[in-house]
């Protein structure tokens, strides 16, 4: 009910009033209802009039079946599926629906926990008749191998009461048979070799046509997951001979993969072949990689031994050294020797990268039996065992490698200028590298030994030779195949031949031709697959000019010019390399620079250069007091590995990760501050020492410690 007001000032202006059915959710008679509207006034004279309107309501509800689906697949042994039915209005009264399978002995039904039966009913009233009730559908077995392997069969709805006595509906029923044919190897079907390469893409192959049957279940297996992995693309137990097999690479070997079909009748296989190699790529990058580094090994031998040969006045040869080792002449038991030891001119040389040790007399010996040859030369002993340290690094397209050695040798020098021995060296190094996706690490690990010898030919003219032959380890560190690690063994052989031939005299500066020849070999001789068989050969030719020259005993330097063709290692073509160093010394004071540098060279971005600068203030004669050493320097770490045994500087050394930028021309200093304790009367010093060392790529590193 509601009212409408009008007055003296309204009463001719329309009022409207709305109209609005209401849902009953009863499929009502003829689809309508009907209802009035009465009006009546009051007041204002308007007490006696009355009015109505007529209302039909439209219906909006029907009778009905709601079934979401209209058809279902079930699989014939005990498989269910499942539909559900609900009424479309609100019955009058309670609403009986009744469920028959056409084909009993194909599907039975079943609501709740009732047993399967060919008949169900629902039940459905005014409370609950739009809540969903479900109809499970069960196929039967009939031991029948079907044609299209399916059978069909419906089931009908039909209801009464509740105004829903003429409603009716069904559901098509189809079910799987499960009576399979026997799965077999189609005619002609086979499956040709997969060839594949470590780090590289995987592959997809079609197994399609390759076996007949029905139902078929899909199975694949591979006879060892560390050469290869494979999975279906589709789930494997879908029930289509549509099948793709994805095969993934490991590592290097030689697989079998299987492909088994089954399903309730049998079953049925295939197999193929998978093969994992190297890619052509990573055997191209390791062989530059190890011919770098039996380039770098050339190139250690060169500057230590080599260095010895051809450097008298010098007498060791060590080239950035890693360590720092002690350079001493002990002269014992024998002609003109006392047997006794400088330990404080020991302390002197721990910071040098070589030593040399005499045993045995020799003529023009000091009082104490022992001399040291250094830059200004010194007295010739029968025997020597010296020792050195040596880092080599190459940069460039070439690729970025780094070779660090130690040495051990003994030999003997005559006065008519020939000198033989035998030397030890335990070397190894890195290279990272990086081509087509694919990246890795290789580290080589070698030991040689090396007899060695120089002779002269006539006043002037001198000429050395060395053979090195050993063997070692390689690790190859594949980041392309998940960190994996290949190893295994190491020969390893070199040959090294040198000339030097004295000039005129021009007045302090000595002349000489220089030069020599020579080639190294690494080559994996068993192992992982990698580096399989691979080998790598480098070699050097060298001619230059050296000039020698020095006041007095204070001070002394040395410059060489050469040219130098390298082949092999990932370097072949023509350079110009230039050498030179000074030294000087006054009392417990010592100061050295020295530089190189490849001036040149026909392969774009190779380059080696470098300068460094050392101070060092030694204690007393006998080894205490204070010292100080300080050793900045600029350049390519590559050319603090020089050929000149006067650079022996010791110094830090970089891999891992800062070796990019350990490549790249930097500045570095090295400080050293120490005190010594003359330790009894026997001369040996206890010397405590603190040092701190940085570059650019390095933050600080400092070390206390002790020496002895």
């Amino acid at each position: 009910t509601i009212t409408l007001t009008f007055t003296a000032a309204n009463w001719s202006t329309a009022q409207t009033v709305t109209v609005t059915g209401q849902d009953d959710d009863v499929d009502n008679a003829g689809d309508s209802r009907s209802a009035t509207v009465s009006v009546s006034a009051s007041g204002g004279g308007y007490d006696s009039a009355t009015g109505s309107v007529a209302i039909t309501v439209t219906d909006d509800d029907m009778v009905g079946f709601i079934v979401p689906v209209n058809t279902l697949e079930v699989a014939e042994s005990a498989g269910t599926g499942t539909f559900t039915v609900a009424l479309m209005s609100e019955p009058t009264s309670d609403v009986t629906v009744t469920l028959t399978s056409s084909e009993g002995m194909t599907v039975k039904l079943h609501a709740g926990a009732d047993a399967p039966k060919g008949v169900i009913t629902l039940l459905f009233t005014a409370a609950n008749w739009n809540i969903a009730q479900t109809v499970a559908v069960t196929g039967q077995n009939d031991d029948i191998d079907n044609a299209d392997n399916t059978r069909t069969a419906s089931v009908a709805l039909s209801a009464s009461g509740g105004g829903y006595d003429s409603v009716t509906g069904s559901v098509a029923i189809t079910v799987n048979d499960d009576d399979d044919t026997v799965p077999a190897v189609s005619e002609g079907a086979n499956l040709p070799e997969v060839s594949l390469t470590v780090g590289g893409g995987s592959t997809t192959v079609s197994l399609s046509d390759l076996f007949s049957g029905d139902n078929l279940v899909w199975q694949v297996s591979v006879s060892d997951p560390e050469v290869a992995v494979v999975a279906l693309m589709s789930a494997p137990s879908a029930t289509t001979s549509m099948q793709l097999l994805e095969i993934a690479p490991v590592l290097e070997g030689e697989a079998q993969v299987m492909v088994r079909v089954s399903n309730g009748a049998g079953s049925a296989s295939l197999s193929f072949t998978v093969v994992v190699e190297t890619s052509q790529a990573e055997r191209r990058e390791l062989k530059a990689q190890l011919g770098a580094q039996s380039r770098l090994l050339l190139h250690s031998a060169s500057d230590v031994i080599g260095e010895r040969l051809q450097s008298p006045a010098q007498n060791v040869g060590s080239a950035n050294p890693l360590v720092s080792l002690a350079r001493v002449v002990v002269s014992s038991a024998g002609q003109g020797g006392s047997g006794t030891v400088d330990m404080g001119r020991i302390r002197d040389r721990l910071q040098n990268g070589s030593f040399s040790m005499q045993l045995g007399g020799a003529q023009n010996a000091d009082s104490s039996g022992a001399s040291f040859a250094g830059p200004s030369g010194g007295s010739i002993r029968p025997w020597t065992l010296w020792g050195a340290a040596d880092q080599q690094n190459q940069s460039g397209d070439a690729g970025d490698s780094d070779w660090r050695s130690v040495y051990l040798g003994l030999d003997r020098e005559w006065n008519s200028g020939w000198r033989a021995g035998l030397a030890l060296s335990r070397g190894g190094g890195a290279a990272d590298w990086e081509a087509d996706g694919l990246s890795g690490e290789l580290e080589s690990t070698v030991t040689l030994i090396y007899p060695y010898a120089r002779g002269s030919l006539g006043p002037a003219t001198q000429l050395w030779g060395l053979i090195g032959v050993g063997g070692g380890e390689w690790r190859h560190t594949r980041a392309h195949a998940g960190g994996a690690v290949d190893t295994g063994d190491l020969s390893a052989g070199l040959g090294l031949v040198g000339l030097r031939s004295a000039l005129a005299d021009r007045g302090p500066v000595d002349f000489a031709w220089v030069g020599d020849a020579g080639a190294s070999r690494l080559q994996a001789i068993s192992g992982g697959a990698s580096l399989s068989g691979m080998g790598a050969v480098a070699s050097r030719l060298r001619l230059g000019v050296e000039a020698s020259f020095g006041g007095d005993n204070d001070w002394n330097g040395q410059m060489r010019l050469s040219g130098r063709r390298d082949d092999g290692g990932g370097v072949s073509g023509w350079g110009a390399e230039w050498q030179g160093a000074l030294a000087w010394s006054s009392g417990r004071v010592d100061a050295r620079v020295q530089g190189r540098a490849l001036l040149s060279h026909t392969l774009s971005g190779y380059a080696d250069t470098g300068v460094a600068v050392s101070l060092n203030l030694r204690p007393r004669e006998n080894g205490a007091g204070l010292s100080f050493s300080l050793a900045p320097s600029w350049g390519n770490a590559s050319a603090l590995g020089g050929d000149v045994q006067l650079w022996g500087n010791e110094r830090m050394s970089a891999t891992g990760a800062g070796a990019q930028r350990r490549l790249a021309p930097q500045m570095s200093w090295e400080t050293e501050l120490g005190y010594g304790f003359a330790l009894g009367s026997g001369g040996q010093v206890l010397r405590s020492y603190v040092a701190s060392r940085a570059s650019e790529w390095r933050t600080g590193l400092e070390v206390i410690g002790f020496k002895w």
